[in-house]
């Protein structure tokens, strides 16, 4: 509002100020229908990027159903999860193996022979504890990585020393004795510790004179033992072993018992197929269900073209018959996807694992084929081909429409600025003109009271002559 010097009904006795902002808010009118015209832009933009948003949700879902591995995962199923478990590639051949895990790899561990509590070489110490200096200096070596120990060094600082500097070992003190492990396990993995200057290790009875462990309590690095329908491997690990069965890793928990054997089932995996098929299902009803509310009778976008040429033509897409090769199925009625008057599509699972058992390779030709192999593109592809032409970053139906809703809200909003220059200079000439009015009214009251005060004296001089 402008502000200034006002004359607020002074000589006229009127209410200017309101008289002003009356005639303003008729003026401002237009502004109010731009502002109404803004704000359905703005709702109808925010409507068109949640279409974006479910469009993208559905494209995310065509995806997963254009990768092989959606149809063609294994599964692999173990008689007794507590010896191993296994899990299995698509390239895994669908059989039956069986397995007897004789032993399990272990890693090289070392302990010293003697307690420092009741080591002599420490009996002289006061108060003895595992942070107390021992002593004792040189250089070791774990695995060819030297670590220098000076006479302030503890038991607990030695400790410390091995665990942050030598790689893939780690220490501990188990009642007052230094123990070594290595973290990898297998024959190969053998620890290898040496007094390089001094007698630390010896001291500490980790090593003998002969630079041998103890066997009190070292615990030898062993490989895995295992059978494979009756052949025998070895392995270093336990876990990850990924190169006897072709396509399946196995990971050993626990010996089997005697003449015990495990039962390992390689098997097509159904299941991910269909959950990925049912999330599929879910979001083209909600995209369906989306765009009908918003253009029916009373929807926001009534009548929209382009939303219900796009309803049309995802429905459209997925329902057409493929004419594939070399498969019997070409529609997603004979997988138990069928859509119902209401444009509702449900999902028969029972019909669906029936055809992946019968033929995988079919299902997902329907689903994923390439018509350079196929005889045709298949529907996940298709659909996805045709969600690009909405999707596509800045030339796509979507990207056109909001760059049209925005040039729309930008040209409202230079209308809105140009209504409010032109009505600010509008207030301004009223409120000139309503001071002006008022200036001229008080002068007008000024002379009609001179003139009545000059007629009240000369009639008065008249009546003192009588």
């Amino acid at each position: 509002m402008v502000q200034g010097i006002s004359f607020d009904g002074l000589a006229s006795g009127l209410n200017t100020q309101e008289i002003i902002e009356q005639l303003m808010e008729i003026e401002r009118q237009p502004i109010r229908r731009y502002e109404v015209q803004k704000d359905q832009a703005l709702l109808e933009k925010e409507i068109w990027q949640e279409v974006n948003t479910q469009l993208s949700t559905l494209d995310q879902n065509m995806s997963a159903l254009t990768r092989s591995s959606t149809f063609a995962s294994k599964q692999a199923q173990v008689s007794d999860e507590s010896v191993l478990t296994a899990s299995a590639a698509p390239d895994a051949q669908d059989l039956n193996h069986q397995i007897r895990v004789l032993e399990m790899a272990q890693s090289h561990r070392v302990g010293a022979e003697t307690s420092i509590f009741e080591n002599e070489a420490f009996s002289e110490i006061e108060d003895l504890a595992t942070n107390t200096a021992l002593g004792i200096s040189g250089t070791f070596s774990i695995n060819g990585q030297e670590i220098v120990i000076d006479e302030d060094h503890s038991l607990l600082q030695i400790r410390e020393d091995i665990n942050n500097l030598i790689p893939d070992v780690g220490a501990t003190i188990m009642d007052g004795h230094l123990v070594i492990s290595g973290e990898l396990t297998g024959e190969e993995n053998l620890l290898e510790m040496e007094d390089e200057e001094g007698t630390v290790l010896q001291d500490l009875t980790v090593i003998d004179s002969e630079g041998n462990f103890y066997e009190t309590y070292e615990t030898e690095a062993r490989d895995a033992l295992f059978e494979v329908d009756g052949m025998q491997v070895t392995r270093a690990q336990n876990t990850g072993i990924n190169d006897v069965i072709q396509g399946v890793t196995l990971n050993l928990h626990s010996p089997t018992s005697g003449e015990d054997f495990v039962n390992l089932n390689i098997m097509h995996d159904t299941d991910t197929a269909v959950e990925e098929i049912a999330v599929f299902v879910e979001t083209y009803n909600e995209i369906q269900s989306y765009l009908q509310e918003l253009t029916q009778e009373e929807g926001f976008l009534q009548g929209d073209f382009t939303l219900n040429n796009m309803r049309s033509t995802i429905r459209q897409e997925l329902m057409s018959s493929v004419s594939l090769e070399h498969t019997q199925f070409s529609h997603l009625s004979q997988l138990g996807i069928e859509v119902d008057e209401e444009g509702v599509m449900t999902l028969d699972a029972a019909t669906l694992e029936q055809a992946l058992a019968q033929d995988p390779g079919g299902v997902q030709a329907v689903f994923m084929g390439r018509e350079e192999q196929d005889g045709a593109d298949g529907v996940a592809r298709s659909m996805q081909n045709q969600l690009q032409n909405y999707l596509r970053f800045n030339t796509g139906t979507l990207a056109r429409t909001e760059r049209n809703l925005d040039s729309r809200i930008e040209r409202l909003d230079r209308r809105i600025a140009n209504v409010e220059r032109r009505l600010e200079s509008r207030e301004k000439t009223l409120r000139r003109q309503f001071s002006r009015m008022e200036v001229m009214l008080d002068s007008f009251q000024a002379q009609g009271a001179w003139l009545e005060g000059q007629l009240g004296g000369l009639l008065g001089r008249e009546d003192r002559r009588r």
